[in-house]
């Protein structure tokens, strides 16, 4: 989750995405940290459909209904 934040601070959203996507490849299950990590970038960056979207994304994946 530090290199999902540093790239969001620098205003990378796309290099913190492939961080997950990196992740999930090499086995890895993105976490409740790397999401909020991604959330808290795209609230600051003023993008909200994006942290939306990843809001929606993770309840999605972490519902039980």
């Amino acid at each position: 989750s530090a290199a999902i934040k540093c790239y969001m601070r620098a205003g990378k959203s796309e290099d913190a995405l492939g961080m997950i996507e990196r992740a999930r490849k090499a086995g890895v299950v993105p976490n409740e940290v790397m999401y909020g990590a991604l959330l808290s970038g795209f609230a600051q960056a003023g993008q909200l459909d994006s942290a939306e979207e990843v809001w929606n994304f993770e309840i999605s994946r972490t519902s039980n209904f």
